[in-house]
């Protein structure tokens, strides 16, 4: 793999686009292709979804805050990854709606994996039942294989299409995609306690009602005021709470994240489940921390697999990083990319990573590298 196999545009335009699709589903040493597309592109949406049939090649993808190509991150535009392996894609729908009979898709999907090593899944990071999604895919499917991936969607947080196939955009679905080609996923966040733990004494799937049976918010603006010094309210919310996430401990795993992102009367919504019971933690990260967790997961992907620098690494970010750390970003971005000839991915809507032999995990505010190992 090469830089040939990673062709972006940055303007949106569909014409464009659909050559650079067209390129590498006519070269034979491509098998698979992965398509992802920023979300202030997603006037594309319409016109796309036609002409996704008319590619032989097995596609997939998603519109996301923002794409990464090198160190650079593009805010328009769209990334087309010629995979040089076989991929299969396997979509489940209604993700809100079919909690009941997860198993009994699941179960179908794992009847046909064989071989697999790998397998990417992309979720609607907006869709209300991520959280058992995942938990469903690792209890049926098992812990065998790599898994690596993240949310699609827009930082607006209006529900839309936002999943690719070749046959078309979704809306609240997910993609399990399988390969039997060997992918080192490394997981890492950078942020440190500062409070707790607290006791979620109250929630709904992704809202914090109560910590230690007070109302999250003000838990958590007493702590957060504090800290920062600065007053936070509905009105500022997101831009204060970016750099205070919380965190799930998690026996032998990385901490599992959660960000905040709405308020809504004196709760909490984050992106992501917080069971009641847990205890969660308030974290704070600083430029230098981020960076390294960045460095760390890096490292660990690429003593998983064996393979060379022109084989692609794949990223998967949270968006909330990028907006931490502003210009300097792309300091996290150099240090994924180190001497690697191609990096590429995305900014998403949470993350979603176990390296074999983990728990699986829907991750927030988390960096999530993905190297590729020697041809299957």
């Amino acid at each position: 793999m090469s830089n040939e196999f990673v062709l972006a545009e940055t303007q949106g335009d569909l014409n464009v686009l659909l050559k650079n699709i067209k390129t590498l589903n006519d070269k034979e040493e491509v098998k698979s292709i992965l398509l992802m597309v920023a979300d202030e592109s997603s006037h594309l949406k319409e016109d796309l979804s036609s002409h996704l049939k008319s590619f032989d090649k097995n596609l997939f993808g998603g519109f996301f805050p923002r794409l990464v190509m090198n160190d650079q991150t593009l805010e328009t535009g769209t990334l087309v990854i010629g995979l040089p392996f076989e991929t299969t894609t396997h979509r489940v729908d209604d993700l809100s709606k079919s909690v009941g009979d997860l198993d009994s898709k699941l179960q179908k999907i794992e009847k046909s994996l064989s071989k697999t090593k790998s397998i990417f899944v992309y979720v609607d990071g907006l869709s209300s039942e991520i959280g058992p999604f995942i938990e469903a895919v690792y209890s049926n499917l098992g812990s065998d294989y790599n898994y690596m991936g993240g949310g699609a969607g827009s930082l607006s947080f209006k529900p839309s299409p936002c999943i690719i196939t070749n046959e078309g955009i979704f809306q609240d679905c997910a993609l399990l995609v399988e390969t039997t080609q060997e992918v080192g996923v490394g997981v890492s966040h950078g942020w440190e306690k500062v409070a707790g733990p607290f006791r979620v004494t109250e929630s709904e799937k992704n809202k914090i009602i109560s910590l230690d049976w007070e109302p999250a918010f003000d838990v958590y603006k007493k702590i957060v005021e504090k800290k920062s010094g600065q007053k936070i309210s509905s009105e500022n919310f997101f831009e204060v709470a970016k750099a205070f996430p919380f965190g799930i401990n998690r026996l032998d795993s990385e901490v599992v994240v959660r960000d905040p992102i709405l308020l809504e009367d004196q709760s909490l919504v984050c992106v992501g489940d917080v069971p009641e019971n847990e205890y969660v933690n308030i974290l704070m990260g600083s430029e230098l921390s981020l960076i390294n967790a960045a460095s760390t997961a890096t490292q660990n992907a690429m003593s998983l697999v064996t393979g060379n620098k022109s084989n692609p690494v794949l990223v998967m970010d949270c968006i909330s990083r990028a907006l931490f750390l502003g210009d300097n970003f792309k300091n996290e971005l150099q240090a994924i990319k180190a001497d690697q000839s191609v990096l590429a991915g995305a900014l998403c809507l949470g993350e979603i990573a176990n390296n074999g032999n983990s728990y699986l995990e829907f991750f927030n505010k988390t960096c999530v590298v993905g190297k590729i190992g020697k041809a299957a």
